[in-house]
Parts: structure tokens; sequence; C-alpha cells
């Protein structure tokens, strides 16, 4: 709109370029992004995520833009992926074999691929991690930056997947953190909040209205 770059309203998101039909506006990166990648980790690339169902509306463009932020890690039982308490900075996609995530006091949680994906809550805003999370057997992870996720949760067909998953885990979190069952040993608090979890939801409730 004839404004100078740094004066306007850009956040420099890249959408822009995503949306260009003619390629006419390309990103020219200031700098590379560098992950540590190592013998057991390598950066995926585009044609591989492209076949993956949880990129599926996400523009190819938008992916190339992002080169580096997807980083595929191959585990052995008990490789360590993230430690309580560290940042929160990426989301983990379980492309093969075992997770167990342990939260605090609680027994771990089982995770394999048909649970798609783990570490996105703290990843989406920026946390530190609540919980320690290794691998129980080997394991290929995919690991991806907030950017990415933030861009494959808004893909029309897969918000609903993640939908689905935040509002599990959340209710999860919540029973867990309530003082219902404070006092129930360990066993008996997982068994309630596994039986509680399939009978409750969420209900968005606008100011001023009546419950």
């Amino acid at each position: 709109l004839n404004d100078k770059m740094f004066e306007s309203s850009c956040v420099q998101c890249g959408e822009c370029m995503v949306s260009c039909p003619t390629s006419a506006i390309t990103f020219k990166p200031a700098g590379e992004v560098r992950n540590k990648t190592g013998p057991a980790s390598e950066l995926v690339p585009l044609s591989e995520m492209r076949q993956h169902k949880l990129f599926t509306g996400v523009p190819a463009k938008f992916l190339l833009w992002q080169k580096g932020l997807v980083v595929r890690r191959r585990l052995k039982a008990n490789d360590y992926l993230c430690h309580h308490g560290e940042p929160g900075h990426s989301a983990f996609i379980i492309r093969d074999g075992e997770l167990q995530v342990k939260l605090p006091g609680l027994a771990p949680i089982r995770n394999t691929a048909k649970d798609v994906i783990v570490g996105e809550m703290a990843c989406l805003s920026g946390s530190p991690r609540t919980a320690d999370i290794y691998a129980s057997a080997d394991s290929e992870i995919w690991e991806v930056r907030r950017n990415v996720l933030d861009r494959m949760m808004r893909s029309p067909s897969q918000h609903g997947v993640f939908e689905k998953l935040y509002r599990k885990r959340s209710l999860a979190a919540a029973l867990r953190n309530t003082e219902l069952f404070l006092d129930l040993p360990p066993e008996e608090r997982d068994g309630s909040i596994e039986f509680l979890g399939p009978r409750l939801d969420f209900v968005r409730i606008n100011p001023g209205q009546t419950i």
C-alpha cells in the first residue's frame, strides 16, 4: 500500500509469498536455521513431508520456506527427547515406535503413532515442559518448530484432528491438577481420570452467558 516495508503493518509472516499465484513474491532468507543434527538426526525433505497426512493443506512454498524446521530423530530405547522444565520450542510427531510421557508423581503415559503428536501444548504456549519424554522402544520422531505446527493446525483438513487432541489432553491435565483426586493412590487417581475423560467436555462460555 505504498508504505515503507518497516513502517507498514507487515509482520513478515510469509502468507503473501504462499498466496502469490505467479511466484513473483519469493522469500529471501537472512540466515539459515541451524538445528542440532547428528548421526541419529537429519532434516526431513519436502517430498517426504508432503506425503504425511498432517501436512495436507500446508502450501509447499511455506514448507520450502521453513526448510530446516522439521527434523527426523531416530531414538533407541531409553533415549530422551526432552526433560521436565526445559523450554518447549518444538513438538514431536510420532512416526514409528513408542514414547513415554512421564509427569511428576504419575505413572508414564504410553504414546504411539496413533496418538499422532506429543509436546504440542508446551510448544504452542512457549511454556516449559511439564514432563520428561523418552523412547521406550526404537522410534522415529519428527521434531517440528512452533511456526510449522501453527500452520499445520490452521489447515482446514487437520483442524479437527488437533482440536480433538487438545480437548483430550487439556481435560486430562485439568483432572490431574484438580484437588478432587489428591488423596487417592496413584493407580486410583489414574483410573478416575481415565473413567471421567470420555464423559467430560469443554464448553465455550461468553461473558455474561448463563451456564
